[in-house]
């Protein structure tokens, strides 16, 4: 599944579900940025890789929760933030 917004910078946002882990009684699923230059290696399963990067290279925390507030606005308009 790709999101129509993704198309205006360049890349494409792939939906991956991890449910098989011991340990896990829940299901999640990562919201994955697919850029044109993403290497192999970090396609599904590999993108976690690049959360042992360098930190100046990662999101901050401040940037990861504007993302997800926004990404609940999105989602759930009508919804009052919390």
């Amino acid at each position: 599944m790709t999101t129509p917004d993704c198309y205006a910078c360049g890349m494409e946002a792939g939906f991956d579900q991890f449910a098989e882990a011991e340990g896990f009684a829940h299901v999640h699923f990562h919201i994955v940025p697919r850029m044109a230059d993403l290497r192999p290696e970090h396609r599904g399963p590999g993108i976690f890789a690049l959360l042992r990067g360098p930190e100046q290279e990662r999101v901050s925390a401040e940037q990861a929760d504007h993302l997800a507030l926004a990404l609940r606005a999105h989602l759930h308009p009508h919804r009052t933030a919390q």
